[in-house]
């Protein structure tokens, strides 16, 4: 080929200076020279534009096939061999990333090997600019003359390339687009576009499906906005929320109400006939009204989720306590947090299946593990029988079979979507399993009907706050009557801040529990005979009248075992909390294990001569509270032999925490603390109590210890001390004049306006929680407390003008903390350190006391434990907070006298700081 001519040059360098970008680039006699020497003439002049301005086009051309073959020809040429211009302009940094885009040219073998032009938005202008890498091989450029100019619009032009190189590019970028096209296609089909950017497995292509089920079934859960357009309209389970809700009489057809003189165990004991049990709630005018005002109270004090569900599951779904081993009797158990995961089919628990063509997208566990689910007990079958039933329907440690309530609690950060998610796919679950079951039982020859599907049903309810949805899910089957899914109808809502409504959630509760107790589990009977009779003609000189009793019997296992569940949790410990949170902060565990002092020993007095509850204060009155234990016999073996069936069970430990909270660690009354105008001391249990340390507020986290930086130390230190125990007993403001509460407040921390000083917290071992965990949770709780008790009297002493003494420390600068697991409990003692110059020095968590409730001797030892924690809050704690208020209160602010602002004070100093003081022998 000729080389241009001198005119051409010419030509070229003109139209170049008008094109203000490549002024620069395109002058210089290199760079006419270099043109001169490589380039191929002119092109004609109909040649047609190749580039468009349109970033879908240009990202359809972006094979990596061709990205593959630039990235090999731009290594091959040497830095000094190209021209460029300077780095702001250049590929990679045109710009802020969110301000910037890149085009070229469609990349064919042979422009690959030509000029490439970059253009990119600049953070200023938002002008395109250019920049041109010219090689210099004469091998790649020999064949291609090429005009490079900008217009006015800002748009790219390129003329001169021949016919042959635009039809090779047309064929290259309409396969990209084929390629592009059919992938989109795939990928819409098979997958729906997840809510969230997709992680990095779900972006490889691999071309396995193996890898795409376990990427989108890690994506459908619960949380995610595309569950029930993935998981649950796919199997038909549909939920309905325009139906209109009615009564729970009305719905179950209750032909006589219970007369108002009889209680409604006597009504349904007596009248309808169900057996003797614990978990009917009664519709008394006292109770309806402590109900109603402490729902009032806790919303106007913002309680946090968990402690509307604690207050529900004590109050009103309540645990069957009543069992009989020896009754022939239909008996239900309620088991909290089961995990209760289908895991293949062998084990006739089942998860709903599709409806339509299965997706990848579809995949789900099932793994819910629903907050209560009341299930039909299978104590009273003959054990010789079990393995046949266990082999039919799926049970629970083979005590507890075909679940009939589940109750779905909302999360403080969540909304009513994600629990009515989990009840729907709880509630399919467990309908579809008693449709199998009803399905098997059918003998060769029998057909369905109408009648025999009116017992198919399964009850749930959702509660957030004060208000809660009762909901009932029915099968929808075809025609021949094969499972077509199932839908979750509302018929029943109301808030359980008005009396009305409380009434009205009483009947649902108590209707429901009647009819899984009287219809629901004689037909589970029936169709495990009917199953029997069909499969096992005689076993054991044994026949189906064996499986016989409706059986109640004591709430039995949970599940699995906790190994079983820990090893499947990805979750793990945060093991370097100790090392990045506690050490800096000097904040230590003394666990090891030594010769621990009594309950009396500990707190210095002597041994009361009777064990009963009323040994707390003989001497004095304190408050009637339901926080204190009974310490008798009685009860005593009764929590010993729970804990042992729980055991023997093998419980989950959500059970285990649920019994302790309902019977040893109790709540007081908040209504009680309405109904007097009298001041005293109340102890206020408050589960997972969101206190969070915030800037330019009293409430303070301990700081970190000047001297124990690492020589690492960074920003991962940092702790918000946002930990959330799950029990933890707060003093009452009532001591304080209510007309002086306000300077209260301003002097010490006070959560919901009503709460202070906390003085014992509790925290119980989940399933994927290890030991570690649960004592440095206990460990951060306490040390806050503590460190805030510990600056109220140091403002105190600072005010005094008076140094720490022994007795500062030893008699109540103290909190004491609780760690369960299972049966097994250690309780703490926590107690400042102080430096030289009499500053806080962080704190010691000392073991005094362990032992196991299954044991009749240590559940009394725990029951001394936590009275006498008790009493020392309110007898120590409470007054010695009060004292030192009074005492900064009355020398800074003017006007006030210490008896104004709370319970009278002693003369001097020492008197007013030990007043309140345990002191041997008092008791």
């Amino acid at each position: 080929m000729q080389n241009p001519t001198e005119a051409q040059l010419s030509h070229l360098q003109s139209r170049s200076h008008r094109s203000q970008p490549l002024i620069n680039t395109m002058t210089s006699s290199t760079t006419s020279s270099r043109l001169s020497s490589r380039c191929s003439p002119p092109p004609p002049s109909n040649t047609s534009i190749f580039h468009s301005d349109d970033p879908h086009e240009h990202k359809a051309t972006h094979s990596s096939h061709q990205h593959r073959t630039d990235t090999e020809h731009r290594s091959s040429v040497l830095p000094s061999q190209r021209q460029v211009l300077p780095p702001l302009f250049r590929s990679s940094q045109g710009g802020p990333p969110h301000k910037r885009r890149k085009t070229c040219l469609p990349r064919s073998s042979s422009l690959n090997r030509g000029i490439k032009i970059y253009r990119h938005w600049t953070a200023k202008s938002f002008k395109p600019s250019l920049a041109i890498d010219v090689p210099t091989n004469p091998t790649h450029t020999q064949s291609l003359w090429q005009l490079v100019m900008t217009g006015d619009d800002g748009s790219v032009r390129t003329a001169g390339v021949s016919d042959q190189i635009r039809k090779k590019d047309s064929k290259v970028a309409s396969a990209a687009e084929r390629k592009k096209r059919s992938r989109q296609e795939k990928t819409e089909k098979s997958v729906s576009e997840p809510s969230y950017p997709p992680s990095e497995t779900e972006t490889l292509e691999t071309g396995s499906t193996q890898t795409t089920q376990k990427s989108a079934s890690k994506r459908n859960t619960p949380r995610s906005k595309a569950f029930e357009q993935n998981v649950l309209r796919p199997r038909s389970i549909i939920i309905d929320h325009e139906s209109m809700p009615i009564t729970a009489y009305a719905h179950f057809d209750v032909k006589e109400p219970p007369p108002p003189n009889m209680t409604q165990h006597e009504y349904y004991t007596d009248v309808r006939s169900v057996p003797k049990s614990t978990i009917w709630v009664e519709t008394n005018t006292a109770f309806i009204k402590t109900v109603q005002e402490t729902y009032n109270d806790m919303l106007r004090w913002r309680m946090c989720e968990a402690e509307f569900a604690t207050y529900a599951k004590e109050e009103l779904l309540k645990r069957n306590e009543s069992l009989d081993k020896d009754s022939r009797l239909f008996q239900t158990m309620r088991l909290v947090e089961l995990v209760n995961k289908p895991e293949d089919e062998t084990i006739n628990w089942v998860p709903p299946p599709l409806t339509e063509a299965p997706s990848p997208a579809n995949e789900f566990a099932f793994d819910i593990r629903p907050d209560c689910a009341y299930w039909v007990s299978l104590q009273g079958t003959d054990p010789k029988l079990r393995y046949i039933i266990e082999s039919i329907v799926h049970t629970i440690c083979g005590n507890f079979a075909s679940p009939y309530f589940t109750i779905e609690f909302n999360k403080d950060d969540q909304d009513w979507q994600l629990a009515l998610n989990r009840l729907a796919a709880v509630s399919a679950l467990a309908l579809y399993n008693r449709f199998c079951l009803r399905q098997e039982s059918l003998v060769q020859g029998e057909t369905w009907t109408r009648r025999r599907t009116r017992v198919l049903r399964h009850y749930g309810m959702t509660m957030q706050g004060d208000e809660y949805m009762v909901w009932c899910t029915r099968p929808r089957l075809t025609k021949d009557f094969k499972w077509a899914g199932c839908e979750m109808e509302r018929i029943g809502s109301g808030r359980c801040s008005r009396d009305d409504d409380i009434h009205e959630l009483i009947h649902w509760i108590n209707e429901v529990h009647c009819w899984g107790l009287i219809k629901h589990a004689p037909s589970v009977e029936k169709d495990l005979k009917r199953t029997i009779e069909k499969h096992h003609k005689q076993i054991g000189g044994s026949r189906s009248s064996d499986i016989g009793r409706d059986s109640e019997d004591e709430p039995d296992s949970e599940g699995k075992s906790d190994s079983e569940n820990e090893s499947d949790s990805e979750d793990a410990p945060d093991a370097d909390f100790a090392k990045r949170v506690l050490e800096p902060r000097s904040i230590k565990i003394l666990d090891t294990y030594q010769f621990l002092d009594t309950t009396y020993a500990h707190f210095g007095i002597e041994v009361p001569e009777t064990r009963h509850v009323a040994a707390i204060d003989p001497t004095k009155k304190l408050p009637e509270s339901s926080i204190w234990i009974d310490a008798s016999d009685t009860f005593v073996k009764r929590v010993a032999k729970r804990y042992t069936d729980m055991l023997s069970r093998n419980l989950c430990k959500a059970e285990f925490a649920t019994y302790a909270k309902e019977n040893l660690l109790k709540r007081d009354d908040f209504v009680d603390d309405k109904k007097t105008d009298i001041r005293e001391w109340r102890a206020e249990r408050l589960v997972e109590l969101v206190a969070k340390p915030e800037p330019k507020h009293t409430w303070a986290a301990p700081p970190i210890i000047e001297g124990l930086e690492s020589a690492n130390l960074s920003s991962s230190s940092e702790y918000p001390f946002d930990v959330r125990p799950d029990c933890s007993y707060w003093l009452g403001l009532k001591a304080f004049n209510p007309e002086y509460q306000s300077e209260v407040h301003r002097l010490i921390p006070t959560i919901h306006r009503e709460f202070i000083s906390p003085y014992f917290t509790i925290e119980f071992t989940r399933d994927l929680d290890a030991e570690v965990v649960v004592k440095n949770q206990v460990a951060a709780a306490s040390s806050l407390a503590l460190y805030n008790r510990f600056r109220l009297r140091e403002k105190r002493l600072s005010v005094m003008q008076k140094p720490w003494t022994k007795e500062d420390l030893i008699m109540d600068i103290k909190h004491y903390g609780l760690t369960m697991q299972r049966s097994q409990y250690e309780i703490w003692c926590i107690t400042p350190t102080l430096s030289e110059v009499d500053r806080w020095a962080g704190c010691e968590m000392k073991l005094i006391g362990s032992g196991y409730c299954d044991e009749s001797y240590n559940v009394r030892r725990f029951i001394n434990w936590i009275n006498e924690i008790h009493y020392w809050g309110l007898t120590v704690h409470g007054p010695s907070c009060q004292n030192d208020a009074k005492y900064i209160l009355s020398k800074k602010c003017k006007g006030f006298t210490p008896s104004e602002i709370g319970v009278e004070v002693r003369g001097n100093d020492k008197e007013l700081r030990n007043s309140g003081t345990h002191s041997k022998g008092q008791r």
